[in-house]
């Protein structure tokens, strides 16, 4: 992926499970946290976030989620690479947009099976 690429990019990059069972619960709810104390602590200018999950809506909620409380404009010049669906990332959008991140989106190929 291009935008993991750069030079002057640092990714921190977070696979949120998907399903119902109490350990994929729990990772979602440990992941939210991670990524709230990073935007509290160490999102700067070249920092990326990366989100991406087998189920697109829960990858959606924990990206939400994440930026919940997050002071308005806050972070300018932060990239949020959410890969999952088109409607996750425009549920995602106005949360991360008022924290004055930018959010990128790639479309998760489905699955066959």
């Amino acid at each position: 992926m291009a935008e993991t690429h750069d030079p002057d990019t640092h990714p921190y990059t977070f696979i949120v499970p998907a399903g119902d069972a109490a350990m994929a619960v729990e990772e979602r709810r440990n992941i939210v946290s991670v990524i709230h104390s990073l935007l509290d602590q160490t999102a700067v200018p070249g920092n990326m976030v990366v989100v991406t999950g087998a189920d697109p809506d829960r990858t959606a909620e924990v990206l939400m989620a994440a930026f919940d409380n997050v002071p308005p404009r806050s972070i300018p010049q932060l990239a949020v690479l959410y890969i999952g669906s088109a409607t996750g990332a425009e549920k995602a959008k106005p949360a991360v947009h008022a924290a004055g991140a930018e959010l990128r989106l790639r479309v998760l190929a489905p699955v066959k099976g």
